[in-house]
């Protein structure tokens, strides 16, 4: 493990274990507020994100986006709106620990529900999601995940589209009080 992983992984459990949290169970239907956490590489996997983000908007949810990209410069299919906002990679200096202005003002939004749209578990993404403080999280199935989200989708093949598809569903036949 290099020093930066070392220190990165110190920081994040640092803060994981004083996170404070409420829980409480949402769907489709219920959440009011939805975050996406995701990391775009290609004009594909926005698109897929966008239906996903429609989706909920047509349900009167409020929907944020915060995503990463690997490059220093944005690439040229994203247009960046008010709810929705991309971070390069590269603009975490050394440490590679999310902050800034957008990335703070996102981790304190209280989202009904949080969806972790990162297949491959890259720092920043997973760093933003366990530490929201949102009331419902959903994330893909793995070991480390089981301690922070509260659905969790097992997929055999990662792929993006069939991600969300799975997480539509469940959330669509999630029975909340």
């Amino acid at each position: 493990m290099s020093l930066r992983n070392a220190l990165q992984t110190l920081s994040f459990r640092n803060k994981a274990a004083s996170l404070v949290r409420s829980r409480k169970v949402y769907n489709l239907e219920s959440a009011r507020t939805v975050g996406f956490v995701c990391l775009l590489e290609d004009e594909q996997e926005w698109k897929d994100i966008q239906t996903a983000v429609n989706r909920f908007q047509q349900s009167g949810a409020k929907v944020r986006v915060l995503s990463f990209y690997p490059e220093k410069v944005k690439p040229l299919w994203y247009v960046e709106t008010m709810n929705i906002v991309m971070c390069s990679l590269k603009e975490f200096g050394l440490m590679g620990i999310p902050k800034g202005k957008r990335v703070d003002e996102f981790m304190k939004d209280r989202f009904d529900i949080l969806i972790n749209l990162d297949l491959n578990g890259t720092f920043a993404t997973n760093y933003v999601s366990v530490l929201s403080t949102a009331y419902f999280k959903v994330g893909i199935e793995n070991q480390e995940n089981r301690k922070f989200f509260d659905l969790l989708i097992k997929m055999e093949n990662m792929d993006l589209k069939t991600y969300l598809e799975q997480v539509m569903f469940y959330l669509s036949v999630l029975k909340t009080n």
